[in-house]
């Protein structure tokens, strides 16, 4: 059998740590995300994960920061390739929500770290969506008004989704209808699988309502999006 290969398609020599990219760094990083939502993302477990020593990281990262800067602009570049750049603004709206949610709802810690300021790497995704509003036709004021309640709304969404998705309605669910009221209690009973069912199409349904926000926004001038 062979030398194992490194990166570069050259046999590794004996006693040498094996070399990885910086998109190997990356991609590792979003694994850890995806598998192990509620874990932090360390140089340390990244390495790991990639199977190089955290030193090896820094060959490429000046420290976590920068490693965080690169997953976030790579996932919302994922998620922005989905957008029809030439399709009508609805269009490109309703695939720049979809797309974020199907995107960050996986590793929703992006989200937090996006809140908080740790990264800039939100200001590409900013673009994208300034521009999908300005073909709407939106002036300066109502595209920094509309973005940032879209994007605090998409990003609610997505932590709401990703908490969902780890504890969905179970029997202790319905066990606890015990404690409320009997005619609240036979009211949620009846209500709960539709509710689990509305989950179903509820993407569409919100990416339909930012659409009419950004509609009613530009049509009457007022703030649709405070109601």
């Amino acid at each position: 059998m062979g030398e194992p290969a490194e990166a570069d398609g050259l046999p590794r020599r004996r006693g040498r740590p094996p070399r990885v990219s910086r998109a190997q760094l990356v991609d590792a990083a979003i694994t850890l995300m995806r598998t192990q939502p509620d874990e932090p993302l360390t140089m340390a477990r990244v390495a790991e994960q990639a199977g190089v020593s955290p030193m090896a990281l820094y060959r490429h990262f000046r420290d976590r920061d920068e490693l965080v800067d690169e997953v976030v602009v790579r996932l919302f570049e994922e998620r922005n390739s989905a957008i029809p750049v030439d399709a009508p603004w609805q269009e490109q709206l309703r695939a720049w929500v979809i797309s974020g949610v199907e995107h960050l709802v996986p590793c929703s810690q992006v989200v937090g770290i996006v809140l908080t300021g740790r990264t800039r790497g939100w200001l590409h995704d900013a673009a994208t969506l300034s521009r999908i509003l300005d073909l709407a036709g939106c002036d300066d004021d109502q595209i920094a008004e509309l973005q940032t309640w879209i994007a605090l709304s998409v990003g609610g969404y997505v932590m709401a989704e990703a908490a969902r998705r780890k504890e969905p309605n179970t029997a202790d669910t319905y066990d606890a209808l015990s404690e409320l009221a009997p005619v609240d209690a036979a009211r949620l009973e009846r209500l709960m699988p539709h509710i689990d069912r509305a989950f179903d199409h509820m993407h569409d349904r919100f990416a339909a309502r930012i659409i009419r926000a950004v509609e009613d926004e530009t049509t009457s001038g007022g703030n649709q999006c405070e109601d």
